[in-house]
């Protein structure tokens, strides 16, 4: 039985939803070398002992009532509402950590994901250009490695994509959560 991943993205045209940088949570998180939010992008490791809850605005796009999404992404975060959260939780609770934070008094959680697929490295081939590596042709994950995620990320992808389950995607459909889409090209950044 193949057990069947989607890349998660975010929807078309969407923008962040909260007016965060990363010198504001640098700051507060006390990285005063930016080590750690320069990593954020492709971050694999906890941050919730760091972590301090901020409070910041809504970003532009939203300010003049654009309705928010359900799901959307801070760099290599979710963003869940909590409506999403009270949703997806009981799937990827044991796939990473919240983070609270608070925008426009409405409480929110980033969701850092701490998991990662095995990939099956003899069907995965590097991309090269010119002799130099570029990125991936395949990734193929093992399926075994997978029957306990519903999200996760891929080490050879470096951390920055987060791949889901066919229950993850089910789960955000059934509820009607809004804000990501589904792409069954692993490895379409687009």
């Amino acid at each position: 039985m193949s057990t069947k991943v989607y890349r998660l993205k975010r929807e078309i045209n969407s923008y962040e939803v909260p007016d965060l940088d990363l010198i504001q949570v640098a700051k507060l998180i006390g990285d005063t070398d930016l080590k750690l939010v320069r990593r954020f992008s492709r971050l694999h490791e906890s941050i919730k002992e760091r972590w301090v809850q901020p409070e910041c605005p809504l970003s532009e796009p939203f300010q003049n009532g654009t309705p928010l999404p359900d799901v959307s992404f801070w760099g290599g975060f979710l963003l869940l509402n909590s409506k999403a959260k009270e949703c997806l939780m009981p799937l990827i609770a044991k796939d990473g950590e919240l983070l609270p934070l608070i925008i426009d008094g409405v409480y929110y959680d980033f969701f850092n994901c701490l998991s990662a697929g095995k990939e099956q490295a003899e069907l995965c081939l590097k991309k090269y250009l010119d002799g130099f590596e570029c990125g991936l042709e395949t990734l193929v994950f093992d399926e075994d490695s997978l029957q306990d995620l519903n999200i996760f990320k891929s080490e050879l992808e470096g951390y920055k994509a987060l791949f889901v389950s066919e229950a993850f995607k089910q789960c955000c459909e059934n509820h009607h959560l809004t804000g990501v889409r589904f792409d069954e090209d692993l490895l379409n950044i687009f």
